[in-house]
Formats: C-alpha cells, sequence, structure tokens
C-alpha cells in the first residue's frame, strides 16, 4: 500500500475485467483490504495474453494487493458465505450489469439484511436507470457515444479512441472517490448507501469546458490533434530526430519562447503579438516553428527550453515515460516480486506528506486465499472449508492446486 488512508476498510470486490478492477486496485494501494471475490471460472482478464512465467501480465496490473476468493454465488451455500462476509465488509464493490446481483439472490436489501450498515458499490456503462441502462458497454464505445472521441485524432483525420481505456479508469475512480464519500456519510448517520456509478456518466464529466461551449455557444468542437484549437502554439512539433511537445499556455511564456528560438522579432510581429492573433494566424506561425524547431535534436530544445522557462516535454514511449527520473524519485514504479520473478507496473499517484514508503503486495493466484480469509474472518471450521471446497462451492488451493486462471475458459461476463 502507498499510505494506510483507508486501513481497517474491508472491500468485498465482485468486479471483473478492467474498469471495477482498477478501481479497486487504487483502494488496495490506500491500505484497503479487498478480497476479489471471483466465479468458479475466475476473472477474464485471468485469461489474457500476454505472460511472463505463466502471470498473465494484464491482469496482474491491476489486481495488486488484494485477496482471491472464489465462491460459487450461484449455490445456496455459496451465497449464505458470502453474505456471512458481507457482515464482516464495509463495501461490496461490483461492475455488473443492473439487476445482476438481484438475480443472483443478493439484491440491496438481502444485503443490508446481513450488513445494516453496507456500502454497496455499483459500477455501471450507462447507470442503474435510463433507456440504456442494460445496454452492454465497454470502453471503445462509451468514448464515442460519450463526445470524447469526436476530440481525439488529428483535424481531418478519423476519430480515434484514447490511447489508454480512459472510460473504464475514470469510471473505476468516480467508484473510489463515490466509496470514500459513502464511507465517510455511513461514519456519520450509521445508514448504508448504495452508488450508482455510470462509465458514461463518469466519461461525460470529463468533457469540461467543450460541454459548457457546445451547450451554450453552439459551436461544435472538432478533433484537437496534439494541440487546443483556442491556444497557439501549444502541441507536438518536430525536431530533426522526432518530437517534442511545447506549450506555453500563458501570455507570459510567449516572449519566452521566442528568446528560446533566438527569434526575439516573432515577439512583436503584430500578427502573433497575443494568443488571439497567433491563434488567427496559426498556419503562418506553425510554418516558421515547424522550420526552426528542425534546426535542432529533440534533447537539445529540450534543454534549451527548460533553461528559459518555457513548459516543454519529449512524447515518450511507454517505456521512456516509465524510466524518467521523476519517476524513480516519486516511487510511481512498482517492482513486485511474484514467485520467483519480479514484475514491474505503474504505481500509485496518492500521496501523504512526509512521503510514506510505498509497498505493493503481488496479485493473487486463483482462489489464493480462499481457505485463509474464510477462516481468519468468518471463523470458519478447517474442515467446513474442506467440505465446501469438495461440494464445488469453493476453489481452494490446497484441495484442488495452485493456478493463476479459472477452471475452465467459459465466458464469466455477468455485463
Amino acid at each position: 500500500m502507498t499510505s494506510g488512508l483507508l486501513e481497517g476498510v474491508r472491500v468485498l470486490d465482485l468486479s471483473m475485467h478492467l474498469s471495477g478492477p482498477y478501481g479497486s486496485m487504487v483502494l488496495a494501494d490506500m491500505g484497503a483490504e479487498v478480497i476479489k471475490v471471483e466465479p468458479p471460472t475466475g476473472d477474464p482478464q485471468r485469461l489474457l495474453e500476454p505472460t511472463k512465467h505463466q502471470v498473465p501480465v494484464i491482469w496482474a496490473s491491476i489486481n495488486r494487493n488484494k485477496r482471491s476468493v472464489v465462491i460459487d454465488l450461484r449455490t445456496d451455500a455459496g451465497r449464505d458465505v458470502f453474505l456471512e462476509l458481507v457482515a464482516k465488509s464495509d463495501v461490496v464493490f461490483n461492475n455488473y450489469r443492473p439487476h445482476v446481483l438481484d438475480r443472483l439472490g443478493l439484491d440491496f436489501e438481502t444485503l443490508k439484511a446481513a450488513n445494516p450498515q453496507i456500502i454497496v458499490g455499483n459500477l455501471t456503462g450507462y447507470g442503474l436507470t435510463g433507456p440504456k441502462s442494460m445496454s452492454p458497454a465497454y470502453d471503445t464505445a462509451i468514448q464515442a457515444l460519450s463526445g470524447g472521441m469526436s476530440l481525439t485524432g488529428h483535424p481531418g483525420a478519423p476519430p480515434a479512441r484514447a490511447g489508454v481505456p480512459i472510460s473504464d479508469l475514470i469510471g473505476g475512480m468516480f467508484l473510489d472517490l463515490s466509496v470514500i464519500g459513502a464511507l465517510r456519510k455511513r461514519d456519520r448517520t450509521g445508514k448504508p448507501v448504495v452508488l450508482d456509478i455510470s462509465l458514461f456518466e463518469s466519461s461525460l464529466s470529463l468533457l469540461m469546458y467543450w460541454a459548457g461551449m457546445a451547450l451554450n455557444t453552439g459551436v461544435t468542437p472538432q478533433r484537437q490533434g496534439s494541440g487546443n484549437t483556442h491556444v497557439y502554439p501549444y502541441g507536438a512539433f518536430p525536431a530533426n530526430d522526432g518530437w517534442i511537445v511545447v506549450a506555453p499556455y500563458s501570455g507570459a511564456f510567449w516572449p519566452k519562447l521566442c528568446v528560446a528560438l533566438s527569434r526575439q522579432d516573432l515577439r512583436d510581429d503584430p500578427r502573433f503579438v497575443d494568443n488571439d492573433a497567433r491563434v488567427a494566424n496559426r498556419d503562418e506561425l506553425e510554418a516558421i516553428l515547424n522550420k526552426e524547431f528542425r534546426r535542432r535534436t529533440s534533447e537539445e530544445w529540450l534543454a534549451i527550453l527548460r533553461d528559459a522557462d518555457v513548459p516543454a516535454a519529449p512524447v515518450n514511449t511507454v517505456g521512456q515515460a516509465m524510466t524518467d527520473p521523476q519517476v524513480a524519485a516519486r516511487g510511481m514504479r512498482a517492482d513486485i516480486p511474484i514467485g520467483d520473478e519480479v514484475f514491474s507496473f505503474a504505481g500509485n499517484p496518492v500521496r501523504t506528506y512526509p512521503e510514506t514508503a510505498a509497498s505493493y503486495g503481488p496479485p493473487p493466484r486463483f482462489g489464493e486465499h480462499t481457505r485463509a480469509v474464510l477462516t481468519e474472518v468468518l471463523g470458519m471450521a478447517e474442515e467446513k472449508v474442506t467440505e465446501l471446497a469438495n461440494s464445488g462451492v469453493l476453489y481452494v488451493e490446497d484441495v484442488h492446486g495452485a493456478r493463476w486462471v479459472g477452471l475452465d475458459k467459459k465466458s464469466t461476463d455477468r455485463n
């Protein structure tokens, strides 16, 4: 964990795929005890390539610091075990379609009967209500429907999805934010809370001033490329060996950029004297800047711009980004021993000050903690755990064997 901010909070995580597991991982990193409750077939992300020494890397990247318990919730005995865990927990965290928990016999009233102070965190594609509530939802479709894809890509080019699955990730983060707020309310009132967070609405919220412009001026924002329609210069420029981003957003940086370029004449040119003028004469200025930036390498320009106090950055690959000195200085690379190997992932950005040392536990094998959780949290007898395992209600490592994936590759999608 990166800090003990959520120490003492127990989360039962029913989520699968990406949005929910990412969100619950952030809670685990912040100190919550996250118990990942998987079906007998396992989280489908466990089946995805690539693997490293049989460990599914994509799955491992969003499931660290969790414990895995495998329960067949379609059985009466499995539901009974789960409800016993609910009684000992603070949050039930899920990203199923609406009413899946109801069909499993785990509707809100049932959960509340087991724990009158339970927080139920629902993360769906479109929300629990509305005409699209039961529609299937994945990141790319949400990016398109929410308008973000119309802004992504270069003008005149086809729309593009964001390189990272932004709709999934922001949905998980908004559910986290809501869970933390619900914990505060629950502690104040003693009452249960049901959260209704959707990927669609979370993505809409990211439109910010673009939504304000469209709704209030009638202007339809267009694809932005690496820049910004309303600010110039701002975006990627070609050095003679690659690309750099230069971002003199405020007026104070434009004179500094002119000095860095040894083109003080541009500062006083009436075509470029202020941002409105530069936007109006964007094509002329872009041609000048492209020619200037091609005179040197990326490294040379970044040094010059840094000395001139002009906001600039290289266009890094993912690997280059993860080896930036700031990453090491801030502990943002999570090196995690898994078996006999060390796996590396992006860390958690939540910090307290003075900083506490980051500590990351490995992602769990399939059903790795079933016996430990049920005996420690519920006080269940070892013999009872073994009996339920032999009957197929539970998956227990010392009964069925250690593995990373579920029992088979049959779909477990409860969306």
